[in-house]
């Protein structure tokens, strides 16, 4: 897996425990706390996935939303809720990594298999 997942809420112990779960699947993850630590992560490039929390709140969320897409930035909205971190991660972070995953291998132009054309 390349590129990093950008985790991005307010409260910054649940931020870090996102993060550390992301870690268990082998995927990298940053975390934010402010809009500024996001976009600036955004801008820096690297980032393949951008999780935002539910206490971030409009515009924050639009803003983030559009420079992520702007950039090929996946964007997963859903809260947490009452959801365990790990299952949280497992549901809604591991199957778009995965995907991600199974389109960059096709989209390999040095794969000369009869499966990627």
């Amino acid at each position: 897996m390349t590129g990093s997942v950008l985790v991005v809420g307010r409260e910054g112990r649940v931020v870090a425990a996102v993060v550390q779960e992301i870690g268990r699947h082998g995927a990298r993850g940053v975390g934010a706390t402010t809009d500024d630590e996001a976009l600036a992560a955004l801008d820096a490039g690297d980032i393949r996935l951008l999780v935002i929390g539910g206490g971030i709140g409009h515009p924050a969320r639009d803003t983030l939303s559009r420079r992520a897409r702007a950039r090929g930035v996946d964007v997963v909205g859903t809260p947490l809720r009452d959801l365990d971190i790990d299952v949280y991660v497992g549901r809604e972070i591991v199957p778009r990594l995965r995907e991600g995953s199974e389109v960059r291998a096709s989209d390999d132009p040095s794969d000369d298999s009869p499966d990627s054309n």
